[in-house]
């Protein structure tokens, strides 16, 4: 509802990317911290697929850069 909400006020392409971006970087902090906090214990190829998508998630961050 919310985001809705801030779609209606504002749907222009630089509100969209930031809305994008701080999600993303959201992502990113959360993945970051589940790395940092499993990687001793979780199999080394779940936190090589958990780094897959923390790249995937700040090269959107860099993508979207461009729409602000």
């Amino acid at each position: 509802f919310g985001i809705n909400m801030e779609v209606m006020k504002d749907n222009s392409d630089s509100r969209l990317a930031d809305m994008l971006i701080q999600g993303l970087t959201m992502g990113v902090l959360n993945v970051s911290k589940k790395i940092d906090t499993f990687k001793g214990d979780a199999d080394k190829k779940v936190i090589g697929l958990a780094k897959e998508f923390k790249k995937f998630q700040q090269e959107g961050i860099e993508f979207l850069k461009k729409y602000l």
